[in-house]
C-alpha cells in the first residue's frame, strides 16, 4: 500500500529492481564493506541507467559512454569475487536501461526509485546485520564444537578412578556418529556454497574451525582406546593422572564456552587458562622415573598432543 501507484507499477518496479540488483553485493561480515559495496551499487546502477536513456539520442556520445561504461564494468570484475559481483551488477543494468527508453523526467524518477530500492535494501540488511541472527553455518559449526568438547569430557573420565570402559566407549561410539555427521553437513555447506563464499573471510574461517576440529577428534580417538595399562600404571602416579583428566575436563570446558560464543556472536573469554595446567604436567613428567618406556613415550604423546591443540583456541 505504501508503494501503490494507481497510474502504473514504476514505482514498484523501481524499488524492487534496485534492491533486487544491490542483493548480489551482500555477501561481506563487515559492516563497512557491506555499506561500501551495496551504496556504490544503489548509485552506479541508476546513474548508468539514467546517462545512457538521456543519452540515447546522441549516437556518437552514446556509444562512447556505452563503451565506457562496459569498459569500466568488465574491468572491475579482475579484483576479486566481491567486485566480481560488482560487475556483473553494473552489466545487468546496463543491459536493462535498454528495455524501455523513456524521456527526461521518467528516466530521472525510474533512476531515483532503484536508487531508494537499494538504500532500502542497504537499511533493511544493516539491520540485520545488528541485530545478527544466527547463521545456518555458525549454528552447525557451534554444535559441532559442543558435541567435540562432550566427547573429550568422555575421553577425561578414562583417567578416573575405576572408569566403567566399556559404557565410556558405548557412548562414545554414538556421539562420535554424530560428530561425523555434523562434519559432513558442514563440508557439504562449504561445496554447495563455494562459488558465493569463495576468498570469504568467514569461509576461510569455517574451514580453519573445522580442520582443528578434526585434528581434536583425532587425538581424541587415537588415544581413547589403547590406555588401560598406562592408567594402571599410571595409579601410581596420582597427580600426573589427575592432572591430565582436569586438563582434559578444562579443555572439554573451553571448547564449550567457544561454542556459545559463536552461538550468540559473543566474543570468546575461556573459562579456564589451559597453558598454566599444561607446564604443571610438563615438571610432573619430568620427576617421573618408575614407568616403562612404551608408556613414558605414550604419555609424552599425550602431552604433545594437548600442547598442539590447547594452543589452537587459547
Amino acid at each position: 500500500l505504501i508503494f501503490y501507484d494507481r497510474d502504473g507499477v514504476a514505482v514498484a518496479f523501481g524499488l524492487t529492481l534496485g534492491a533486487t540488483l544491490c542483493s548480489p553485493i551482500d555477501s561481506s561480515n563487515s559492516l563497512k564493506e557491506k555499506i561500501i559495496g551495496v551504496g556504490l551499487a544503489a548509485i552506479l546502477v541508476p546513474t548508468f541507467s539514467i546517462a545512457l536513456t538521456l543519452l540515447y539520442s546522441y549516437t556518437f556520445i552514446f556509444y562512447v559512454v556505452f563503451a565506457i561504461f562496459v569498459f569500466f564494468s568488465a574491468l572491475i570484475s579482475l579484483y576479486g569475487q566481491r567486485a566480481n559481483q560488482m560487475s556483473f551488477t553494473l552489466l545487468l543494468g546496463i543491459c536493462l536501461s535498454f528495455i524501455h527508453i523513456t524521456n527526461t523526467s521518467d528516466a530521472l524518477s525510474n533512476g531515483l526509485y532503484m536508487f531508494c530500492g537499494g538504500m532500502m535494501y542497504l537499511t533493511i540488511s544493516i539491520i540485520f546485520y545488528l541485530i545478527r541472527p544466527s547463521k545456518y553455518i555458525s549454528i552447525k559449526l557451534a554444535v559441532c564444537i559442543n558435541n567435540v568438547a562432550s566427547y573429550l569430557q568422555l575421553r577425561s573420565q578414562y583417567w578416573g578412578d575405576n572408569p566403567d570402559i566399556d559404557t565410556i566407549k558405548e557412548k562414545q561410539l554414538a556421539l562420535q556418529v554424530v560428530i561425523n555427521d555434523s562434519f559432513n553437513q558442514i563440508n557439504q555447506y562449504l561445496d554447495y556454497n563455494n562459488f558465493r563464499l569463495v576468498n570469504s573471510k568467514n569461509n576461510r574461517k569455517i574451514i580453519l574451525a573445522t580442520s582443528f576440529l578434526n585434528e581434536i577428534m583425532e587425538f581424541a580417538i587415537s588415544t581413547t582406546f589403547h590406555n588401560k595399562e598406562t592408567i594402571e600404571e599410571l595409579d601410581k602416579q596420582t597427580n600426573i593422572k589427575k592432572s591430565i583428566a582436569e586438563i582434559t575436563q578444562n579443555f572439554a570446558t573451553n571448547l564449550k564456552d567457544l561454542s556459545d560464543s559463536i552461538r550468540l556472536r559473543s566474543t570468546y573469554q575461556p573459562t579456564n587458562i589451559l597453558t598454566d595446567k599444561l607446564a604443571d604436567i610438563q615438571d610432573e613428567l619430568k620427576n617421573i622415573n618408575d614407568i616403562s618406556i612404551e608408556n613414558k613415550f605414550y604419555i609424552d604423546n599425550i602431552y604433545d598432543y594437548l600442547s598442539k591443540q590447547i594452543k589452537k583456541i587459547k
